[in-house]
């Protein structure tokens, strides 16, 4: 008779101890699926990885208006009832070495964009990089795929102070950016109706704004584009000198620039 208690009273505790191993298990689970809340993006000294946002080369709206959501980082909230984009003004032929010369008024088939997906950075408060920055303001206005074609292009933008380099490079190449003979050349025997080209590059520059490393990363498969886009960042360079808070330990500041036509 004891021993049968015995071994009730052991499995009993047996029990006791599975169960309580199973809601441990459970609350693990749960504690694993928690979304914990991330602090406001607008605080100063936090370092943030930007992934997957564009950044939008806007001018300044008349009323400037946080979005809820946007896609785009840009100098200036911008936030619109509709969103569309514009398609870019078309580029005379460059001769190598040189400068693009002011842009037409006439239109074209094809538009541009200019992107670095990712970078990091940290709020900083100097000046560098603000010096030696002579950029025509007359350029063409952001293009990017799957929006309503319109007469201006109009974003939800959210400000992003400290991404004022990359916007401005982003300026610098718009006008060297001559894609049009390349691609004339490389489809001169075919017939292109709609799609994409794209190359990722790889550029490096140092803590005085000279270009250090220019590679391809991922080709667009027409050797003639791809060379007109390293020719488009060399052709640019020397930058003006990087904000501190964008270089790497061994003084360099390394981004990566996708250049697209959609044709």
């Amino acid at each position: 008779m004891s021993e049968g208690v015995d071994l009730e009273n052991r499995d009993r505790i047996l029990l006791f101890f599975f169960i309580l191993s199973l809601l441990l298990h459970v609350a693990f689970l749960y504690l694993l699926n928690v979304k914990i809340p991330l602090e406001s993006e607008d605080r100063e000294g936090l370092e943030v990885l930007l992934l997957n946002k564009k950044i939008a080369d806007i001018n300044p709206p008349e009323r400037q208006e946080r979005p809820d959501k946007a896609d785009f980082l840009g100098l200036y909230d911008s936030r619109v009832d509709e969103e569309m984009v514009a398609k870019t003004l078309p580029r005379p032929s460059v001769p190598q070495g040189k400068k693009a010369p002011k842009q037409s008024k006439s239109r074209q088939e094809s538009a541009y964009a200019l992107d670095t997906p990712f970078f990091k950075y940290k709020e900083n408060h100097t000046h560098a990089g603000d010096e030696g920055w002579q950029i025509e303001d007359n350029l063409p206005e952001d293009y990017y795929p799957n929006y309503r074609i319109g007469p201006s292009t109009y974003l939800n933008v959210h400000r992003y102070p400290q991404i004022t380099y990359f916007v401005r490079l982003k300026k610098i190449f718009k006008t060297t950016f001559n894609p049009v003979p390349s691609l004339r050349q490389s489809f001169a025997t075919n017939i292109i109706s709609r799609g994409q080209v794209e190359v990722v590059l790889g550029v490096s520059v140092d803590r005085a704004g000279v270009l250090k490393n220019l590679f391809v990363i991922n080709s667009s498969g027409l050797d003639l584009y791809d060379k007109e886009a390293l020719r488009t960042v060399r052709d640019s360079s020397p930058f003006a000198a990087p904000p501190d808070n964008l270089l790497a330990p061994d003084g360099l500041l390394r981004m990566s620039w996708t250049f697209t036509v959609y044709l």
